[in-house]
């Protein structure tokens, strides 16, 4: 009897220690997915605005910048911040009507409010370019070779992007 019990007891300790050990780890594991959050511009958490500037700074993948350049970047971006910024806020009632429309499942609405952003997209996509090139005139002409190659990966991801996206709007378009 006292050796069942033993037995027992035994067990619900090695049971209690293994569950402390897997109650430790995604602890570790979590910490370690927001730091890697943080390193990617907080993305899950929808922090668009990172992600803009992420993808800026791929533009400058493979490039060593000097400091005066770095200094130069940031003059620069700092020159067009507040621009896109009184862009991003005229967007905002807009593509707000947008989501709203989708979640009740008026894809109609939801589109007539999203093609009334299309003019201040436009002006963003414009002052983008102004931008990168802007940027693009701060580098070396052997930087420039780098950036432009760069440039030119973003885009041909931006296309297949927009290929699977126009895709699964046909094929979304041909079940109704």
């Amino acid at each position: 009897m006292i050796r069942k019990h033993i037995v027992v007891l035994g067990a619900a300790i090695a049971l209690f220690a293994a569950s402390e050990a897997t109650a430790q780890a995604p602890a570790q594991t979590d910490s370690a997915r927001r730091q890697g959050e943080l390193r990617r511009g907080d993305r899950a958490r929808g922090d668009r605005g990172m992600m803009r500037q992420g993808g800026m700074r791929g533009l400058f993948r493979g490039i060593e910048l000097t400091q005066a350049q770095r200094d130069q970047m940031k003059t620069v971006n700092e020159k067009y911040r507040a621009q896109f910024q009184t862009i991003r806020e005229s967007l905002k009632p807009d593509l707000n009507a947008a989501h709203e429309a989708r979640q009740r499942g008026d894809t109609v609405a939801a589109r007539a409010a999203f093609e009334r952003t299309k003019p201040a997209r436009d002006q963003m996509q414009a002052l983008m370019q102004q931008q990168r090139t802007e940027l693009r005139g701060v580098l070396t002409p052997e930087q420039q070779k780098t950036f432009d190659s760069n440039v030119a990966q973003m885009k041909e991801r931006m296309e297949k992007r927009g290929d699977r996206a126009e895709k699964g709007r046909r094929n979304r378009g041909s079940r109704s």
